[in-house]
């Protein structure tokens, strides 16, 4: 398990856990917290990562861009990222501006770890 600031990371081999750290994620660590999210693909192979936000009271525009950001270079090498426990007020920004992220119903961590392990990644080539 190797931690950043942001993030408590269990490498599960084909799931990559990242449980955020109580921490307002607004737009004075926006940046930061983006590099920190980045550098984890350079130093995990999972394509399948779960995003567990239970901690997370705030998040602004900018650090949810950033975590949209690595969606996509997620999703660009053929993987999948999941988001769960988000609080209610967390869970609506999100439904708002990430559409179709988070399921209907609150999933637990592991509910959607159970998820990404019978998905089947898209072959990049």
């Amino acid at each position: 398990m190797s931690d950043s600031r942001y993030f408590q990371v269990d490498d599960r081999g084909d799931v990559l856990v990242l449980r955020l750290r109580p921490v307002h994620l607004d737009r004075s660590v926006a940046s930061e917290f983006g590099a920190d999210l980045l550098s984890l693909l350079d130093q995990h192979t999972a394509r399948r990562v779960v995003v567990n936000l239970a901690e997370v009271t705030q998040i602004s525009s900018l650090a949810l861009a950033k975590m949209m950001a690595f969606d996509k270079r997620v999703s660009a090498a053929g993987g999948r990222v999941m988001i769960c426990a988000a609080v209610p007020e967390v869970n609506q920004i999100i439904s708002v501006a990430w559409p179709g992220r988070l399921s209907d119903e609150p999933a637990s961590e592991e509910s959607v770890i159970a998820e990404l392990k019978a998905w089947q990644p898209r072959e990049v080539g």
